[in-house]
């Protein structure tokens, strides 16, 4: 102790210390009721930075606290304050177990090790956790579980490369308000846990934005450039989601809902400045010419989409158990997740443009019956183990796509009258699974007019780089959109064309990458992106970048310590992207989520 007598006006006080724990507890308090400080310390190597066991009226604050198995534990300690620390380079940093009405707020939660929770409530109802930067840890961010009504407000989460930025496990009454949640695996996960408000917090550049079930309410937040910006298990629960907004991002929904539809609710949400067009139990509606950001529809009969075009988001259209549906003269293109996602019967498809979604996600059908015919899929094709029939017979003919390798020489029902070309391939297109197939696929794009219009960008739109060395650099860029399909990028060095790109996404993602090779260390480079239609239309209004490339030699190191963070980011986006692609295409395919595992509690 360096100064006070314990009460609530003159509390003890532990100051100043440099403690090396040496595979020991730094420091330990147990079983008091007395008031104590402990201010600007550090207290490192050790198991437990600071425990503190069956205490209250603790305060610790303005310490380091770092590469310590735990920094900071709370065991049966309620109403403790740990504010304005620097917690790094631990297993966890901060963990209360059985510790109700804490404070965590202020503090500086970094590079945390092994892939494990950077802070842990367990069993801490009633606590706070606010206006703290919890960054670049291994694992997890902020992670709650069975403690309720929790509030967790004006945190920057970010770059938490293997785990949740904040999970929430049963832990009703939660409020989850102003945070900044960006560059996670995966930013929000809700789950087993009711009554919970998501409030006014901005997702970017997770994996997964936001996933979610029970009785919750999602409101005013924004999602922009996610992978996947809310997940929602709908079934079974009164959800609502209103008054979100979307960009390069977008909402899907737990198609386990089937025939049973619960009273959740989905309504002022904006999706690339268009509404979000959700209905349920409806029939007889008709959309035509209007604007959509996302279409999603479950239960419905009777539903007719004409003349319209929904790009950038995640799936463009999600119609679950919906009968006598028509699609028809519309475009659905540059998707991160899909194109249209479909079960029921009776469907129609037909006279669309389908393209540049991921490639065998143009159409995921699961339905009984189902016609689809003279659309023209670029670059993405479909799935066929949904059945259906791809084509209008003959010589009506089928679908054109853009990765058919067929030749067009004879005609007739049989392709067997030669010399003859008629415009449709002499053999069929198989489609991505058994055992559907396109028997007359079309030699050349289905347009009623030629297309003269050329591709168009969002504002949000963006160039970003990443992997810099002093003679190269990777530049990714969000998808630009076309009313038929784009066919490749093309990439500008100032006004030289250095690098074509095919616009295919192979994978889930919303970011295509391209390697320039070949610069000078220590120069600036302008780069900008343009696309470039299937009639050869170029877009004129593509994102730009400006950048340095790396210096040679020792210089480089100060060009690290000045570009470090946002290299790391922009790393953590794209390479933990292209790690989870798998995961989140084994999860959308068997159209559900799966549950996660309840976490750990360390002592």
């Amino acid at each position: 102790m360096t100064a006070g007598s314990g009460i609530a006006t003159d509390p003890y006080v532990i100051r100043g210390w440099d403690i090396n724990a040496s595979s020991v507890n730094g420091i330990t308090i147990a079983n008091t009721t007395v008031y104590f400080t402990i201010d600007s310390n550090s207290i490192h190597n050790g198991i437990r930075g600071i425990f503190l066991t069956n205490v209250t009226h603790g305060l610790i604050q303005n310490s380091d606290v770092e590469s310590n198995q735990v920094g900071v534990l709370l065991d049966s300690s309620p109403s403790i304050t740990i504010s304005n620390d620097r917690l790094s380079y631990n297993v966890q940093a901060i963990v209360a177990n059985n510790s109700q009405g804490i404070t965590v707020s202020g503090n500086t939660v970094s590079f945390q090790k092994y892939n494990d929770i950077a802070i842990l409530l367990n069993s801490a109802p009633n606590s706070i956790v606010t206006g703290n930067n919890v960054y670049m840890n291994s694992g997890g961010g902020i992670y709650v579980q069975t403690s309720p009504n929790v509030q967790l407000s004006n945190n920057i989460v970010s770059s938490n490369s293997y785990g949740t930025g904040v999970y929430v496990y049963q832990s009703p009454g939660a409020a989850i308000s102003n945070n900044n949640v960006t560059r996670n695996s995966a930013g929000i996960n809700i789950r087993m846990s009711g009554n919970v408000t998501v409030l006014s917090n901005q997702f970017s550049w997770n994996i997964l934005g936001l996933e979610i079930e029970g009785n919750n309410t999602v409101s005013n937040n924004t999602f922009s450039f996610d992978t996947v910006g809310i997940v929602c298990h709908c079934s079974a629960t009164n959800m609502t989601i209103r008054g979100n907004g979307f960009a390069y991002d977008g909402l899907t929904l737990d198609t386990y809902i089937g025939t049973y539809v619960p009273s959740f609710n989905i309504t002022g949400n904006l999706v690339n400045n268009k509404p979000m067009l959700f209905y349920k139990d409806c029939s007889n509606i008709i959309i035509n010419s209007v604007p959509v950001g996302q279409l999603i529809a479950v239960n419905c009969r009777n539903l007719q989409i004409r003349n319209v075009q929904i790009t950038n988001t995640v799936v463009g259209a999600q119609l679950v158990n919906v009968n006598n549906a028509t699609i028809m003269n519309t475009s659905i293109n540059s998707n991160s997740q899909g194109g249209i996602e479909l079960s029921g019967s009776n469907i129609t498809i037909a006279f669309n443009n389908i393209s540049n979604n991921p490639s065998f996600d143009a159409i995921t059908p699961s339905v009984q019956s189902m016609l689809v015919h003279h659309n023209n899929f670029i670059y993405n094709s479909a799935s066929g183990n949904g059945g259906g029939v791809w084509d209008n017979g003959y010589p009506s003919g089928g679908n054109f796509w853009s990765d058919y390798v067929g030749v067009d020489n004879c005609s007739g029902p049989s392709q067997n009258i030669c010399p003859s070309p008629d415009g449709i391939g002499d053999s069929f297109f198989q489609l991505v699974g058994q055992p559907a197939k396109d028997r007359y696929p079309l030699i050349n794009p289905y347009l009623l007019t030629h297309d003269t219009t050329p591709p168009t960008w969002l504002s949000e739109s963006t160039l970003i780089a990443s992997n810099s060395s002093s003679t190269g650099i990777t530049l990714s860029w969000t998808m630009a959109a076309d009313d038929v399909g784009i066919s490749y990028y093309q990439l500008y060095e100032g006004s030289k064309i250095v690098s074509t790109q095919p616009a295919v996404l192979n994978f889930d993602s919303i970011l295509l990458s391209r390697y320039i090779s070949g610069l000078t260390p220590g120069t600036v480079y302008s780069f900008k992106v343009e696309a470039v239609d299937w009639a050869g239309n170029p877009s004129t209004n593509g994102p730009s970048l400006t950048l340095t490339t790396q210096p040679n030699s020792a210089s480089g190191i100060a060009w690290w310590i000045q570009n470090w963070y946002p290299v790391a980011i922009t790393g953590v986006a794209i390479g933990g992207a292209t790690a989870t692609m798998v995961f989140l295409r084994a999860r959308k395919k068997a159209m559900r989520l799966e549950e996660k595992s309840r976490p750990s509690t360390r002592v």
